[in-house]
């Protein structure tokens, strides 16, 4: 009899039965909070879809088993790719960034982040090709779950500062509201975005003066194909750009497949991701590719190119290199050294114009805890301790 009520139990949760204690509640895990504000760029083989209720697909075609997932943004289709093929990470000299946060709380905001950043001996300063300034210093203040504010500073008397506001609609979706604006020696401008998301699609409208207008959709059909469209006006020089987006994610199988096409199809864009299956998922390892075409402004002659790329992380250590049409090799290793502390190195060899770039750095994290930080982790320790010491103690059954 103890056996059925127990059976029952388990089956029928709203059923008033005795039977032996139900296991405890696990406590809340540490949020990524204490990672930092912006979010890791996601990856195919981390990416964890979100299944969507009576979507537009599914209300419009009739399949009530598509599953849908968020798309993510036409203007991003692939960072999976960009982390490995993009330039931003990449640096040429000494340079040092000194990351410090103040949280207040562990569950949520105040948090307070300032980055201090020193970069000296860069051929790409002197060459004035869009390198980082000699000082630059960032700060980011989440002064609510919904709201951030941003402010850089930089040595050469460049300064910006942005809003970021999210107001929820319901329980799937979300606006987000951006106003910013950025001053420099050449000009002042002033930027708004609007931005909707809920579980299977996302819009953004944005506005930056004078008179630059930017649109873009993105749906998913499946819960692996997601489609949408991006258009851009210009009012200054009287000229306009429309594409089409279609964005394949496979998390299973690790890949992820993206295509971009203008108007007329004279220019557009293709990469593709894999993840390298490897032994127990150490190292995570995955290649890149990507394709490129268009009409070149300069001699109105058809152009393509092309990159390359192969990315793997350690527990600990972080390896990228890529090559591409124009005869550029970038490498970057980057390692902790402890918790708080990363070394990384840098190279960018062009055999074709002989120009070879290298830079070392440092990269240091503090983060200095409030008193109600320190006893809210203290509670957060507490009941992991009685979850384990419940968890370790035998069954009476």
């Amino acid at each position: 009899m103890a056996t059925s009520r127990t059976k029952r139990r388990f089956l029928d949760e709203d059923e008033d039965d005795e039977g032996p204690p139900s296991p405890p509640t696990p406590p809340p895990q540490l949020p990524s909070a204490l990672k930092g504000i912006n979010p890791a760029i996601p990856k195919p083989w981390s990416y964890k879809p979100s299944i969507s209720q009576q979507s537009i697909s599914e209300r419009l075609f009739s399949f009530p088993d598509l599953q849908l997932v968020h798309p993510g943004r036409i203007d991003r289709l692939n960072p999976e790719s960009q982390a490995t093929l993009g330039s931003h990470d990449f640096f040429d000299g000494f340079r040092v960034q000194a990351n410090t946060s103040f949280p207040d709380t562990v569950q949520a905001p105040p948090r307070l982040n300032t980055e201090t950043t020193l970069h000296f001996g860069s051929q790409q300063q002197q060459q004035q090709q869009g390198g980082e300034p000699p000082v630059s210093w960032n700060c980011q203040f989440a002064a609510s779950p919904n709201r951030l504010y941003l402010a850089r500073v930089t040595s050469d008397g460049s300064l910006t500062g942005k809003l970021f506001s999210a107001y929820p609609i319901g329980n799937t979706a979300n606006l987000s509201v951006i106003v910013g604006g950025e001053h420099n020696s050449q000009e002042t401008h002033a930027t708004a975005s609007f931005e909707y998301d809920d579980s299977e699609s996302s819009c953004q409208f944005t506005w930056r003066n004078p008179n630059y207008f930017e649109l873009g959709y993105l749906q998913s059909i499946t819960n692996k194909l997601s489609l949408g469209f991006a258009g851009f006006y210009m009012d200054k020089n009287q000229a306009g750009g429309f594409s089409l987006g279609s964005r394949y994610a496979d998390p299973q199988a690790g890949r992820v497949i993206t295509g971009q096409l203008g108007a007329g199809g004279l220019n557009g864009t293709f990469t593709f991701t894999q993840e390298i299956p490897t032994r127990g998922g150490n190292p995570r390892t995955s290649a890149s590719t990507e394709l490129t075409w268009g009409i070149n402004p300069q001699t109105q002659a058809p152009e393509s190119k092309w990159a390359a790329g192969l990315s793997t992380e350690f527990s600990n250590v972080r390896w990228m290199g890529n090559y591409n049409s124009a005869g550029n090799f970038r490498m970057l290793y980057e390692e902790g050294l402890n918790p708080n502390t990363k070394f990384q190195l840098c190279g960018d060899i062009n055999h074709a114009t002989g120009q070879y770039l290298f830079g070392i750095g440092l990269h240091f994290n503090y983060e200095i805890r409030s008193p109600n930080f320190e006893s809210e982790l203290q509670q957060i320790r507490q009941r992991e301790d009685m979850f384990r010491r419940r968890q370790s103690t035998p069954s009476l059954d």
